[in-house]
């Protein structure tokens, strides 16, 4: 009887820290061309590199990279 009472209790507070905070959205901010173009660049990205993009939005700093580095 104790156990299920502590997994009703456990499953209470699990449920409670899933709840969204009122005004701590994150807002989104696409990174500016020039800045892509100077990142890649810098990098000295060519046509037999492989380049993740690890944020997610319009995957416009892999549409350049395609079109313009190879």
């Amino acid at each position: 009887m104790k156990r299920i009472i502590l997994q009703l209790v456990l499953g209470l507070l699990v449920s409670f820290g899933c709840r969204t905070i009122p005004g701590q959205d994150v807002r989104y901010e696409p990174t500016p061309m020039p800045v892509v173009r100077a990142l890649l660049e810098l990098a000295d990205v060519g046509p037999h590199d492989l380049v993740y993009d690890l944020g997610y939005g319009e995957a416009h700093i892999l549409i350049i990279t395609a079109s313009q580095f190879g």
